[in-house]
């Protein structure tokens, strides 16, 4: 047999589980049957599952008739709950009052009925004004409280209005707030309180309605144009329409709630950044559990020099821009860790970008005692650690498709948080203001944290500070400084980052090692190369192993280099058609303590020597070539005009050499028959002197040199010349 619920819940009653109300509208032995109050949502909720909950203390139990005690409670007193509610000099009305009943409750128990007669005899009166003051431990207590309808000694409420006042108290269990004054209560309701009609207060609603938008528009030309555009109805105008006055305009307007006023001129985004509840919610344990990172643009300009110089001005060049990045501002790539606020990484960059976000992961996951030992460190950076979740705002800098494969290729998970919502990553973005009112304010070339915030100063030209100089700043203050500070965050309770990682430690063990591979293969950087018989060359650093001497095998094959541009040491190579992966080692010793931006600087260096040395050695270069070629001989005097013939004469050669020798055909004239050679009409020649002939008929330009002879058909030239 079931045993019976131990808690009573009546139908009807209210039931508050987790600040949602719902009213009880039947039981049975398999449940509750409950109404939400604000949606109407009909459910049921196990009798198990009510009567834990009420024992865990996570459900209220309202009773019918309190919920109407309630009411009736809140109807008296305009909306009054608690004392704590009313003001100060409520409070001690309401003090002496509760005296004055406390007298009169002492002397009831002595057996005396307390009827409105007992209770307005004089003597009565006198004594339960004394004993009220001897429980109150105050001899003045009605001078300086209003009991009754004046503030005097001698008006005590007596008789009925004493009577009723007991009996009230006693009716609403004893609450104190049952005894007030109700002075705010009287007069009309307040639907009926205003002395405007009803079209002058929809005028006021219309300036107001038009007053919540973005362009933010001050109330006195509002208030002026609106008055052009309301339209008043005639039965209004009839009854005498005045619009109200601006100053009534402005009162409805400074009683509106500032986050109303903010929601409507700035939008639910802005007001929930600036306004909104917050969040107190512990969202990591322990450390490595979660990294948040954000970018912010400092407040500082910095000189690319790092001092105040002075240059020399060609005149020509007067007037012209500075050199460009001389003096700038400076992006901060920044990386904590959620559980203890150890900083993990800061990057400077010119620009938020994909690839100094790779660079704030690679930071993040390896040592940092290199800047300690750079910079004069005294603390302890945040050890490596391999991030188990990372954080970022929808940024380009980090909504990238290569950051996001590298994140997830290292083991990570991504939580990208909303655009213009602090509350989905608060942690880094306080860092931030913490860093510029304690460090940056101090620094030469501040420019303050919004456009004209300090009028008075010139930042650009009080730089003087250098992105190294800036990077050893920020580096010591998140080494020494931050990690020691005391932190009022959520879940730190005023203990310092540093404290709070040996106390995570201790609680929760050793954290997962970085796998250097790891880094290589999705946080470093990627290269398509060629083999060659000493190995591979990544940015002119050169890296061989056996592995790949043998894969090589005095062949060049395409493979796919992986470098961790903090490690140079080894880098891991894959290739198409093969198994596995290979390795290579650097092969330059000078190289193997530096970062890849460090060996690109050193050799950059030796390139870009001392340019006046420069020029020494080329003029010494140039010299020493000159000699030696005139000394071997090979080359002719270049002022010899025979010097440039040569290759004239051989493309002439060439031209000859390449002739080919070509034999003529015989050609065959026209013949005639045997023994007939010496007749005129079949010679061959009178072929060709009556073509010369037709050819002049054809042309009536050209005059004939003698007429044809009727009927001969042919033209013959006159013979001047034997053809033998």
């Amino acid at each position: 047999m079931k045993a019976a619920p131990l808690y009573k819940v009546p139908v009807g009653a209210r039931l508050v589980l987790d600040d949602v109300s719902w009213t009880v509208i039947g039981a049975d032995k398999n449940g509750y049957a409950v109404e939400g109050l604000f949606d109407g949502e009909v459910t049921n909720f196990g009798i198990d599952w009510v009567q834990n909950a009420i024992a865990q203390n996570r459900c209220e139990v309202i009773k019918p008739a309190q919920l109407q005690k309630t009411k009736e409670l809140l109807k008296f007193t305009g909306g009054y709950e608690r004392e704590e509610q009313l003001p100060k000099e409520e409070r001690v009305n309401i003090r002496a009052r509760l005296a004055l009943v406390a007298a009169a409750e002492k002397i009831e128990s002595e057996g005396h009925k307390m009827t409105q007669r007992f209770l307005s005899r004089p003597d009565i009166i006198t004594r339960l004004e004394r004993m009220a003051c001897e429980i109150a431990q105050e001899p003045n207590l009605f001078h300086i409280s209003q009991v009754g309808s004046t503030r005097t000694p001698y008006d005590i409420p007596k008789g009925r209005t004493l009577s009723e006042m007991i009996a009230r108290f006693k009716y609403f269990d004893r609450n104190p707030v049952a005894l007030m004054h109700r002075h705010h209560l009287k007069g009309p309701p307040e639907h009926l309180r205003s002395r405007l009609c009803h079209w002058q207060e929809k005028f006021i609603d219309f300036v107001l309605n038009s007053a919540m938008n973005f362009s933010k528009p001050k109330l006195k030309p509002l208030f002026d144009l609106a008055k052009g555009s309301f339209e008043v109805p005639e039965d209004a105008f009839i009854r005498g329409f005045e619009f109200p006055s601006i100053v009534t305009v402005r009162t409805r307007w400074a009683a509106i709630s500032k986050l109303v006023k903010t929601i409507g001129q700035n939008g639910s985004k802005f007001a929930a950044n600036a306004q909104g509840a917050g969040s107190t919610d512990v969202r990591a344990l322990f450390y490595g559990e979660r990294g948040a990172m954000d970018q912010v643009y400092l407040s500082i300009f910095t000189n690319g020099k790092g001092d105040i110089v002075a240059e020399e001005i060609d005149p020509k060049k007067e007037g012209e821009e500075l050199k460009p990045n001389e003096i700038r501002r400076l992006w901060m790539s920044f990386m904590l860790d959620v559980a203890t606020r150890l900083p993990l990484a800061w990057v400077l960059s010119e620009s938020a970008d994909t690839d100094h976000t790779m660079a704030l992961l690679r930071m993040a996951t390896r040592d940092k005692t290199k800047e300690k030992e750079r910079y004069g460190c005294l603390g302890t950076p945040a050890p490596p650690v391999n991030l188990m979740l990372t954080t970022a705002d929808n940024g380009p800098a980090t909504r990238a498709k290569n950051v996001y494969a590298s994140q997830l290729g290292a083991g990570m998970s991504v939580v990208t948080s909303r655009t213009y919502n602090s509350t989905d990553n608060p942690n880094v973005e306080r860092v931030f203001g913490t860093f510029q009112f304690q460090v940056l304010v101090f620094e030469k070339g501040y420019n303050g944290s919004r456009p004209g915030d300090l009028p008075g100063a010139e930042p650009m030209k009080e730089a003087n500070i250098s992105l190294d100089r800036l990077y050893e700043v920020i580096t010591g203050y998140f080494i020494d400084e931050y990690p020691n500070k005391a932190h009022d965050g959520t879940g730190m309770f005023g203990a310092t980052p540093n404290a709070k990682y040996r106390k995570t430690k201790k609680l929760y063990g050793a954290i997962d090692p970085p796998s250097p591979e790891t880094r290589r293969r999705h946080l470093g950087m990627k290269k398509e190369l060629s083999t060659t018989s000493e190995g591979i060359l990544f940015n002119k650093i050169p890296y061989n192993s056996t592995e790949l001497q043998s894969f090589h095998d005095g062949k060049a094959k395409k493979v796919t280099v992986f470098l961790d541009p903090d490690y140079l040491q080894r880098v891991t190579i894959t290739a198409e058609g093969i198994e596995g992966i290979m390795h290579a080692d650097l092969r330059m010793s000078a190289l193997r303590d530096q970062t890849l931006y460090e060996a690109q600087d050193l050799m950059l260096a030796a390139v870009h020597d001392d340019p006046l040395l420069k020029e020494i050695d080329d003029a010494v270069l140039r010299k020493a070539i000159k000699r030696r070629s005139k000394e071997s001989g090979f080359f002719s005097d270049s002022r010899d005009p025979a010097s440039y013939g040569k290759t004239e004469y051989l493309e002439k050669k060439a031209a000859q050499l390449a002739n080919v020798e070509v034999r003529p055909t015989g050609t065959q004239g026209a013949t005639v028959r045997p023994g007939n050679i010496m007749d005129r009409s079949n010679h061959p020649t009178a072929y060709k002197t009556k073509r010369v002939a037709e050819t002049v008929m054809d042309h009536p330009t050209k005059p004939a040199t003698d007429k044809p002879k009727s009927g001969a058909g042919r033209i013959y030239a006159p013979i001047k010349k034997s053809k033998l």
